[in-house]
């Protein structure tokens, strides 16, 4: 029963959003995407300047294929991640059994997979969730020795993304880290043949990158890209310092300050009671689990603490794996499996309350990291609604983040016509104000103030708003 909870929530949650519209993020790296090849009937191999973030195309050409043969419909997306969703669950759980015996397995690839932010990315159509099941299958691969396996999974890391690049930089150290330990004698010839099952990926990845590079001379971002801000880079050490407290936050939010609750116990008790060696109280796949969570935190700390808006809660989502799974190798030295199963299923309940956690309106949310973003699409439809009924025309109309743009690349049924504006406050005489955008502090102000726009209409479910503001 344990065992299949995790299909058994993630099925719902598929169920329940099947017809979601593109939310957040996932509007440029899945909607768009796969509209330009779908729209283009894959003449065009690279993405224009507009919605190319330097990614591998992957995901966009994946999703385009499968509307060619389905058609273009918001089910297609969410059926395509539920697929991917059950093996990314598979994954993990035949992971935590490499680590864990059956019975603490399925215990800790529950607290593991009902995180806030697992349960959120499965939710949307996106690319981290073929990420994190790629990812699951590449560390489950390199700890068995299962060389298949991690062709494969190494294959789709590399070309999801950026960062599951730099996650495949981070799984070959560990894999010949892995390979020192159980290659007798350890040489480099037989290191060198045993990392051919990374070439494949590694090729291909710098292939495109190249590619990319030759036709139109940049890789991962240029200074007139759309979001080109986000990838600005930090002048001061104030700067870093926030970025050093955001990264903090983003790793125990949502319910998470209980694993590292978990993880600072664990150190004490075991330092305290003199049973922590280093060399004998671990197996070397449990060690190697240490290992990788450094590198991936190294390595990850360049782009979240130099970079101005590059802090993402999905970004970590190794991370929040790693440490959960540490955090249980840990209490394994000291804790019955009776303690560690209820252990578990408090770290369960504390993880999933966290999607009822809610911010001030002036503090930003990753709304696309917990399921209490979940009525915005009802709401979203209300909004479009009331505006048309109303005769408000679409072009007086301007709105921030995940709701501006032409409303049919969100929800693939609008008219092609039906344009929201990207805008600032005040440059169009209607303003949507939802705090899914998560607007500047001045923004915000702006139209609070009554003497700059007037309320005309709010909707309003859970944690979720969204505002008709009419300027005065």
């Amino acid at each position: 029963m344990v065992k299949s909870l995790p299909y058994i929530v993630y099925a719902g949650i598929a169920v329940l959003c099947i017809n979601h519209c593109f939310f957040g993020d996932m509007i440029q790296l899945s909607s768009l995407h796969a509209s330009w090849y779908y729209e283009n009937n894959f003449s065009h191999f690279l993405l224009p300047n507009d919605y190319d973030s330097g990614h591998p195309p992957l995901n966009g050409m994946m999703l385009a294929s499968l509307w060619l043969l389905f058609g273009r419909s918001l089910w297609v997306g969410h059926a395509f991640m539920a697929i991917w969703t059950a093996i990314m669950i598979y994954q993990c759980q035949k992971l935590c059994e490499t680590l864990f015996s059956k019975k603490i397995a399925a215990y800790v690839s529950l607290v593991v997979l009902l995180d806030a932010t697992f349960l959120s990315q499965s939710s949307l159509v996106s690319p981290d969730i073929i990420l994190m099941a790629s990812f699951f299958a590449a560390v489950r691969a390199v700890l068995e020795n299962k060389k298949i396996l991690l062709t494969f999974s190494i294959l789709f890391l590399s070309l999801i993304s950026m960062r599951g690049m730099m996650h495949t930089g981070a799984i070959f150290f560990f894999y010949v880290w892995n390979q020192y330990k159980t290659l007798k004698p350890f040489t480099l010839e037989k290191t060198a043949k045993a990392t051919l099952p990374f070439l494949p990926g590694v090729l291909l990845a710098f292939s495109f990158l190249a590619y990319h590079y030759y036709k139109l001379g940049w890789i991962g971002y240029h200074a007139s890209m759309p979001w080109a801000e986000c990838f600005e880079k930090i002048t001061s050490f104030k700067e870093f310092g926030r970025n050093v407290i955001v990264m903090i936050w983003r790793l125990v939010d949502f319910g998470r300050f209980i694993i590292w609750i978990l993880f600072f116990y664990s150190i004490y008790y075991l330092y305290k009671n003199k049973t922590l060696k280093i060399n004998t109280s671990f197996s070397y796949q449990q060690m190697s689990v240490f290992f990788l969570f450094v590198l991936l935190i190294l390595i990850s700390s360049y782009s979240f603490l130099f970079h101005k808006m590059l802090s993402a809660h999905r970004y970590l989502l190794p991370h929040y794996a790693l440490i959960t799974l540490i955090v249980f190798i840990l209490l394994e030295k000291f804790c019955s499996w009776k303690k560690i199963r209820i252990i578990a299923i408090i770290s369960v309940v504390v993880l999933l309350s966290g999607n009822f956690l809610r911010y001030p309106e002036k503090i930003s949310t990753g709304w696309d990291s917990t399921l209490s973003h979940l009525p915005f699409y009802g709401l979203r439809e209300q909004m479009l609604k009331y505006i048309e009924e109303n005769n408000i025309a679409w072009e007086d109309i301007s709105a921030g983040f995940g709701i501006y743009g032409n409303q049919n690349y969100i929800d693939l049924s609008s008219p092609k016509d039906r344009i929201i504006k990207h805008a600032d406050v005040g440059e169009t005489p209607y303003f949507i104000y939802s705090n899914i955008s998560n607007l500047h502090d001045e923004m915000i102000d702006q139209i609070n103030n009554e003497n700059n726009y007037l309320l005309i209409k709010k909707f309003e479910r859970g944690n979720v708003f969204i505002s008709l503001y009419k300027k005065l």
